[in-house]
């Protein structure tokens, strides 16, 4: 029986508690949040997880040594698209604060960003990335075509019951929970877990949802929520745990203020682990869940 877990990580640069980039742009969350802390934890756990990275650290020469070292993950992209253009030109993003949902642009200029932070990648790295997550999950049908051409294998965007629809997003209500195959078994998407609200009577915000996300859930949520997801058959399940590589930095995300914080989310993190491990998941990456054929 399947039951495999997937944890994909949004690398960015340092951010505020109110998610502006940081002026000038810093990169400790990946110099030494990544290197020296998050990754060295996944690998005492057995954890393979998946790296989503966004141009401005595409742009980063000392981010990319890092990431490129790194064993027993994936690297994949994370579309903001507000800091990369066509051909390769690329905008500044320190101080300015994330708003757009790259679906929202017009068909010919998505494409030309995804294709652009494709080609840097490629420049990075030496090879395609296989796996994509726009930011804000924003997402639509247009983007898995673009996704396609472009030859990704895994879209990782879909917050199943949430809707983005007041800030401007899509409308994700009514979408699976679990991975499904698109454009004709071309690409997979890979959901984000997420079950309904925590309480019925709570505001329709995306944080009143059950997450498997550490910064906003406690260990007994997820406990459940994963317990939930567990099938008591033969049914394979695939649960995507999803974080900003920021949150191992204090005030660089607005979920981890202080050491205290920080040293709480790594229990977590590692408590999660044990948990999973336990009802027999599997770490995998999001490729690898893709060449599994779930």
């Amino acid at each position: 029986m399947k039951r495999w877990f997937c944890v994909t990580i949004d690398v960015e640069p340092d951010c505020s508690v109110k998610w502006q980039r940081s002026d000038p742009l810093a990169f400790v969350n990946i110099e030494m949040g990544i290197a020296k802390i998050l990754h060295p934890l996944f690998e005492e756990c057995g954890v393979r997880p998946t790296y989503l990275i966004s141009p401005e650290v595409l742009k980063h020469h000392q981010s990319v040594e890092i990431l490129k070292a790194l064993k027993n993950c994936e690297l994949g992209t994370h579309l903001h698209s507000e800091y990369i253009g066509p051909e390769l030109k690329y905008e500044n993003p320190a101080g300015t604060q994330s708003s757009q949902f790259p679906c929202n642009l017009p068909d010919e200029s998505e494409f030309a960003k995804i294709k652009s932070i494709t080609e840097l990648f490629n420049e990075c790295f030496g090879y395609h990335p296989k796996s994509y997550r726009a930011a804000r999950f924003g997402a639509d049908s247009d983007t898995l075509k673009w996704l396609v051409k472009l030859d990704y294998k895994v879209d990782t965007s879909v917050t199943p019951h949430i809707n983005w629809q007041s800030k401007g997003g899509p409308d994700f209500r009514d979408y699976p929970v679990q991975p499904y195959w698109i454009e004709n078994g071309k690409l997979l998407e890979v959901p984000v877990t997420i079950e309904k609200k925590r309480l019925w009577l709570l505001p329709d915000k995306w944080f009143c949802y059950k997450w498997l996300r550490p910064s906003i859930m406690t260990c007994f949520e997820m406990k459940r929520l994963i317990d939930k997801f567990t099938p008591k058959n033969q049914t394979p399940v695939v649960l995507n745990m999803m974080f900003h590589s920021m949150e191992t930095i204090p005030k660089a995300s607005p979920y981890v203020r202080t050491k205290m914080g920080r040293k709480r989310f790594l229990k977590k993190l590692k408590n999660i682990f044990e948990y999973l491990q336990n009802l027999n998941f599997e770490s995998k990456t999001l490729l690898e869940v893709y060449n599994g054929r779930i």
